[in-house]
């Protein structure tokens, strides 16, 4: 069954969980450790995204206090980004900033 893969993407690593195969939990997959090349990086996150099967994928967006998008927002959307262009399923940025 399709599953949902949430990502924290961080300047050293990129967190990964997914749901169960049912989709009612979620738990942690893998730590991808970041590389100076964000093509690698997003090569990376594609590959386990397929081995995972997800039909969606979460990125967490780390809002300041204030809600605006501080310097870390800006490096999470930019990764986003470029991820969204290269994938066929949905990519959804989410606030974790209450999390």
């Amino acid at each position: 069954m399709p599953r949902i893969v949430a990502l924290d993407v961080g300047d050293a690593t990129v967190g990964v969980a997914a749901t169960d195969e049912a989709g009612i939990t979620v738990h942690p997959v893998k730590t991808i450790r970041r590389t100076a090349s964000v093509k690698a990086d997003l090569r990376a996150v594609e590959e386990l995204l397929q081995e995972l099967n997800a039909s969606k994928v979460v990125v967490g967006l780390p809002l300041l206090a204030s809600g605006e998008e501080g310097p870390q927002a800006a490096k999470v959307r930019e990764f986003f980004d470029r991820l969204a262009r290269r994938l066929h399923i949905p990519v959804e940025l989410f606030d974790e900033s209450l999390s």
